[in-house]
């Protein structure tokens, strides 16, 4: 994996060899900064599928490959009681999501419930992820097609948590995800470079100058006016 400094050599050596009098030289600072939000657009676009062959994260190998490293698994924490802003929505249950949670691939669990003769059973159920927004949550809950049964529950998310919204008598547990996590900022002063494998590296810094070639583009466009005012 390259360093953060042969990240910085590289993203010099390109935006010099773009340089002309026109475009500032960079801090160190600031090539994290670029670097940073480049790395971020590079992410969301690899997940998404925002990419020029409309593919995201789990359709093909190599877009896999690219984010392996953010690739993280994690058992949620079930809440014994919902917060305040989500309390009022019944026959639920509620999870804790990672800190450094950013991204689903993908979410599974069981769910329990008793039956006629009053033993428990335990099932594998399908989580439907559905909108992100309550009104679909209220839209899809009343749908006599999309209501929630025993082998399946709807689920949304509300800022750093999960609810899953369930049939009044079952109960979910034992519940998993996969997901992305938030990339730490690269950092020259902390030794933190790109985390994703290296092969996507070139990409990012090829993007990351082309990124700060454009900024010092639109500067220099738009102190122009002024400089052609003040000669005149």
């Amino acid at each position: 994996m390259a360093t953060i400094q042969q990240v910085h050599n590289r993203f010099r050596l390109l935006y010099d060899s773009f340089n002309n009098a026109y475009y500032p030289n960079l801090e160190p600072g600031e090539i994290d900064d670029i670097i940073n939000i480049t790395l971020r657009e590079f992410v969301k676009t690899r997940y998404g599928g925002n990419n020029m062959y409309r593919t995201g994260v789990e359709e093909t190998q190599k877009r896999t490959d690219d984010l392996r490293t953010l690739t993280s698994g994690a058992v949620l924490i079930k809440l014994s009681s919902a917060p305040s802003e989500l309390s009022h929505y019944l026959n639920k249950d509620i999870y804790q999501l990672p800190s450094n949670y950013w991204f689903l691939l993908n979410i599974q669990g069981d769910a329990t419930f008793i039956n006629n003769c009053g033993q428990t059973q335990t099932f594998y159920t399908d989580f439907r992820v559905i909108d992100h927004d309550f009104a679909g949550f209220d839209s899809a809950s009343y749908d006599p097609f999309n209501r929630p049964e025993k082998f399946y529950v709807n689920v949304v998310f509300s800022g750093n948590y999960i609810v899953v919204l369930r049939e009044e008598t079952t109960s979910t547990n034992n519940v998993r995800i996969n997901y992305l996590r938030q990339p730490l900022d690269v950092n020259i002063s902390t030794n933190q470079t790109i985390e994703l494998p290296e092969h996507t590296h070139g990409e990012i810094i090829s993007l990351a100058v082309q990124k700060a070639l454009e900024i010092a583009e639109s500067q220099r466009v738009a102190t122009h006016p002024s400089e052609v005012a003040k000669i005149e």
